[in-house]
């Protein structure tokens, strides 16, 4: 649809018109790296106001330290052209459209590339099986979180709160862990390896701070409706911190019962935000000690439901059907669930990923942790 020459840094097409896919563009386009947006035909209205503006809109605490009109090399809908020359591809969209991207693009990739799952929600497990059908020698990493802390502030233009200094990544299977670290950390060099896939989707945090806050506040979201919503700063207090941590014990048990090691939901997010001021014993003192969570904000309170609409079937309900699989006492995450569901009147399980659809249902734990590690 539109290009301009360059020739810098690694060839990258960031898939997602949204603050995430914003966010990357514009940053790593910041960066000098010959960036292509590539958005969903379906969602093309996302990326028109880039087209019109002659770029992406970034200011904020970007790993570039620059603030600007960042207009990447091409924008476009059409796949044939955004993934011929891509050596990475990053994806930035709500893991319940994950099924039509890879349906619309898997012919159109090439052996050798790299795709990055931002946030991950199973994709290298998910898609192994169509890759392999159409014959394409891919590599699917994932991590467990976006880069960025980010907000969506008006049509092409996002405000990045803040850039964690450090996210965790693996490949699928995760003997190609090193080709891909050596390559993604040309782009983002907080990024650190993780064992596995399995341990990224463990340690995958949005859940288990999203569905505690949008259960908790059910009333307040709806009465703000239309209006902000300052997601961390309004939205925790002491008891939704408690549902966070015991959240987390659930998610930690289901890792031990994997013969995996994770941080605590606590240890993760202090070493991710302790450059803006995280400290403290509990959930709740950590974030409000954390200036970028104080200052994020949902452009409507409602918009928070969307954040559910991706944390809970393709995060939430696979770990819970993991757990009960491995006989893992999973009661606090599922009641979450139910109240989500009774709440925002919405049938999460009827879309959600299924072991099945992993390839996990029939292994046991010693088998899963093998397959992941080497395929």
């Amino acid at each position: 649809m539109i290009k301009q020459e360059s020739e810098k840094g690694i060839k990258v097409t960031v898939c997602g018109g949204g603050r995430g896919g914003l966010s990357i563009a514009g940053d790593l386009t910041l960066l000098g790296h010959d960036v292509t947006l590539f958005q969903l035909p379906k969602f093309i209205s996302s990326i028109e106001p880039v087209i019109e503006q002659k770029g992406i809109k970034v200011t904020g605490n970007t790993l570039s330290k620059k603030n600007g009109l960042a207009m990447p090399k091409s924008i476009t809908v059409d796949p044939s052209e955004a993934f011929k020359e891509a050596e990475v591809i990053m994806v930035a969209i709500p893991g319940f459209g994950h099924d039509d991207l890879f349906e619309m693009i898997v012919e159109h990739l090439r052996d050798g590339q790299i795709i990055v799952i931002n946030t991950g929600y199973w994709d290298s497990l998910r898609y192994k099986t169509l890759l392999e059908e159409h014959g394409k020698d891919v590599t699917i990493a994932e991590t467990n979180l976006l880069v960025y802390l980010t907000s969506l502030v008006n049509p092409g233009e996002v405000y990045i709160s803040a850039t964690k200094d450090k996210v965790k990544i693996a490949a699928m299977p995760a003997t190609e862990n090193k080709r891909v670290l050596e390559v993604v950390q040309k782009l983002y060099p907080q990024f650190e390896e993780a064992t596995s896939v399995l341990e990224i989707n463990l340690s995958n945090l949005n859940g288990f701070l999203h569905a505690p806050v949008v259960t908790s506040n059910l009333g307040f979201i709806e009465k703000l409706g239309a209006e902000p919503f300052y997601f961390y700063r309004d939205g925790v207090t002491k008891s939704v911190g408690r549902i966070m941590e015991e959240v987390d014990k659930e998610r930690r048990a289901i890792a031990k019962a994997l013969d995996i090691e994770v941080p605590t939901i606590m240890e993760s997010y202090k070493e991710m935000y302790s450059p803006f001021g995280a400290k403290g014993t509990s959930m709740y003192e950590i974030i409000r000690t954390n200036k970028s969570a104080q200052e994020f904000a949902m452009e409507t309170a409602t918009s928070a439901y969307d954040m559910t609409a991706e944390d809970i079937p393709c995060s939430f309900i696979p770990l819970i059907r993991l757990g009960e699989h491995l006989g893992v006492n999973v009661t606090v995450m599922k009641s979450l669930v139910e109240l989500l569901s009774i709440g925002i009147d919405k049938d999460y399980e009827s879309n959600a990923i299924a072991l099945e659809d992993l390839g996990l249902s029939e292994m046991s734990p010693a088998q899963i942790k093998n397959y992941v590690l080497h395929g």
